[in-house]
């Protein structure tokens, strides 16, 4: 097939998914177009992303340590959770003239077909454009994105930078390239903290499989040293960047690593992970 009946079908196949989900739009807000909800959407979720804008533009400081009106002035962090730092929320400080609820509009769908424009190329990539059409509708009428999506936002907006992780881990294995993997990564983290952990196993559990899919026999003592390569790419990518030339270095980044995790953080206290 032809570089360009490739793409056409590629364009083709995008439109429909398009045109499916603003079928759906117009289903789910009634003709109303605002694709939110009055409880949580409308009460928090383009409420604090405003708030955070209006700090911004009175102290020019995008980790203000003081916010009297949320919290009485605690930790600006506790609100993260909220879109703090959020590169999606971040882009709405260049465009004062929009209105914030206007903004997370667009920018849920955005994120939704963005998700959806990924997920067809990660599949297509791998087999071919019909199963990559059935995996990206599939993904795109999934229920948990389609009402998360203006419903609770912080529950799906970091998708397209997971799938983004999933091509990351393909180019670090096809092509020695941990770029896109180590933005990827960062990206989920400053977009959700909460569920980046969750995301963060996941991208490792298909390293893995990807790994075990390229090797002709398996090798315990190489495969923890590779994935000590991966991880290190992964979280940092300084040591992905030198560890095949300098092992010790990586060794000394797990280490450090290791040496600064609070297991007691993660496991004992209500408000943190455990």
């Amino acid at each position: 097939m032809s570089k360009n009946k490739e793409r056409k079908i590629d364009f083709i196949n995008l439109i429909t998914l398009y045109v499916l989900f603003f079928v759906m739009y117009l289903i789910i807000t009634r003709f109303s177009f605002i694709y939110g909800s009055i409880k949580d959407w409308n009460c928090q979720h383009w409420v604090f992303p405003e708030y955070f804008r209006n700090l911004f533009y009175e102290n020019h400081n995008l980790f203000p340590d003081y916010a009297f009106n949320i919290g009485s002035g605690q930790n600006i962090y506790n609100f993260a959770y909220f879109g703090l730092l959020n590169p999606i929320v971040l882009i709405s400080y260049l465009l004062p003239f929009i209105s914030m609820r206007t903004y997370i509009i667009i920018s849920s769908i955005f994120m939704l077909l963005f998700g959806t424009t990924l997920m067809y190329f990660f599949i297509k990539n791998k087999y071919n454009s019909r199963i990559a059409f059935l995996g990206a509708f599939f993904y795109l009428m999934a229920t948990p994105l389609t009402f998360h999506s203006h419903r609770h936002i912080m529950f799906v907006n970091y998708m397209p930078f997971l799938i983004m992780a999933y091509m990351g881990v393909d180019n670090y294995f096809n092509k020695n390239k941990h770029t896109l993997l180590l933005i990827s990564t960062t990206l989920i983290i400053f977009t959700s903290f909460y569920f980046s952990v969750s995301c963060i196993i996941t991208i490792i559990i298909y390293g893995i499989y990807v790994y075990l899919s390229k090797i002709k026999s398996f090798n315990f003592k190489k495969f923890i040293y590779d994935g000590l390569f991966f991880n290190a790419a992964d979280l940092d990518g300084t040591a992905g960047r030198t560890a095949r030339c300098d092992p010790d270095r990586c060794w000394r980044w797990c280490a450090v690593v290791l040496g600064s995790c609070n297991l007691h953080d993660r496991q004992y206290d209500p408000r943190r992970c455990g």
